[in-house]
């Protein structure tokens, strides 16, 4: 079962999964099935752990940015707003 982000904000502040942890999950499970349902055009595994360990270290400060700041996030297609990026409109 995938956990809702409100799961993990609780999860999070009972310190019983990481934000690191949440989203290593998360990449898991992508690199699991996104061959077979084509979800995502990129996946940006160390920009994605970067964040999630930023996100840790404020939850584990006590101070996160907001209640979901380290949920797992997937962001679509953003054209043109991202240097070095592709874009799937584009093809």
């Amino acid at each position: 079962m995938i956990p809702s982000a409100m799961d993990l904000v609780e999860a999070y502040r009972r310190g019983e999964i990481s934000p690191v942890e949440a989203t290593q999950s998360a990449l898991d499970a992508i690199d699991r099935y996104d061959d077979q349902v084509n979800a995502f055009v990129l996946v940006d595994v160390e920009g994605a752990l970067a964040a999630a360990k930023e996100s840790e270290i404020r939850w584990h400060a006590g101070e996160p940015l907001g209640p979901v700041t380290a949920s797992r996030r997937r962001s679509r297609t953003l054209c043109g707003r991202v240097a070095g990026r592709p874009c799937a409109a584009a093809r």
